[in-house]
């Protein structure tokens, strides 16, 4: 596992391994709710149409798809989700703002493409 150090950076390098593994885009990556779109047990991860997220992001397609996830990656969003868990407590999303005023409300494809 890379080495990184910052606040963003385990997040920002789950997403880039989340995007890269699973080939779902920025914006159903963002909609992923960690309490019932990860299948735990499987490293799984699902990708559900939503309309009401609250940072406006979409499926492209308007079914269910599941991703299966590598152990190495599925670890990391572990230790991510161990790291911030009070975070994301304020949020039912998995990636979340870990800082300043937005501090855990759901990440927006503006600060992810800005990040990029």
């Amino acid at each position: 596992m890379p080495s990184c150090t910052g606040s963003g950076n385990r997040r920002d390098q789950l997403l880039l391994l989340l995007l890269a593994e699973t080939g779902f885009r920025i914006g159903e990556l963002l909609g992923v709710r960690y309490v019932e779109d990860i299948d735990y047990q499987g490293c799984r991860i699902r990708v559900e149409p939503k309309t009401d997220n609250e940072n406006e992001v979409r499926a492209k397609y308007e079914e269910d798809r599941w991703a299966k996830v590598s152990k190495d990656t599925f670890d990391i969003l572990l230790f991510y989700y161990a790291k911030y868990r009070n975070l994301l407590k304020e949020s039912e999303y998995l990636f979340i703002t870990l800082s300043g005023k937005n501090a855990g409300r759901a990440l927006t494809e503006d600060a992810v493409n800005a990040m990029l």
